[in-house]
């Protein structure tokens, strides 16, 4: 037994690398939970084709365990290939362990050290380096300055063509 405290989500779209694929579960014991998780998370019966393909896909005992790994691989070149360009550029960010993107410390450039600064310098990233970023704020970081940057969904080739943007954009506002 988990008891009331502990619940399972997984998401099947994090590890196979299908972004907004929106197919996951959860699980609890909790019956408090069980009964207002209809009320505020939307969630509905997956199609036939997708329980299908997904079945299939899962049950490749010899496919899926090299998928992950080979899929584990890629991660980590990524975003060992974003900390290195950082670290050359004197770019801070966060470190990480794991995981699809990282948080990036620009908060040097933000014209105000506040919410309207983050989102000025997203604008400045956006028109003069042509790359989208997410500011931290959006999903409630605490301090201003902050991005998220998605090293998951591109190639090697696009993401330092995007990383080689960013830097270049902060050279010229300083």
């Amino acid at each position: 037994s988990l008891g009331d405290d502990v619940h399972l989500v997984y998401g099947l779209g994090k590890d196979f690398g299908a972004c907004g694929l929106r197919l996951g579960a959860i699980y609890t014991e909790n019956e408090f939970l069980k009964r207002v998780l209809p009320m505020i998370v939307f969630t509905g019966q997956a199609s036939v084709q997708t329980q299908r393909a997904f079945s299939l896909l899962l049950s490749d005992s010899t496919w899926v365990p090299k998928y992950l790994e080979a899929h584990k691989e890629i991660l980590r070149q990524q975003y060992l290939s974003a900390c290195k360009h950082f670290d050359q550029a004197g770019i801070p960010y966060v470190e990480s362990f794991s995981g699809f993107f990282m948080l990036i410390d620009l908060s040097k450039w933000c014209i105000t050290q506040d919410k309207e600064g983050e989102y000025e310098l997203w604008r400045i990233l956006v028109k003069n380096a042509k790359v989208v970023l997410t500011p931290a704020s959006d999903f409630f970081y605490q301090k201003p300055g902050f991005f998220r940057l998605i090293f998951s969904a591109c190639s090697p080739e696009q993401l330092h063509t995007a990383l080689t943007r960013i830097s270049n954009c902060l050279v010229k506002m300083e």
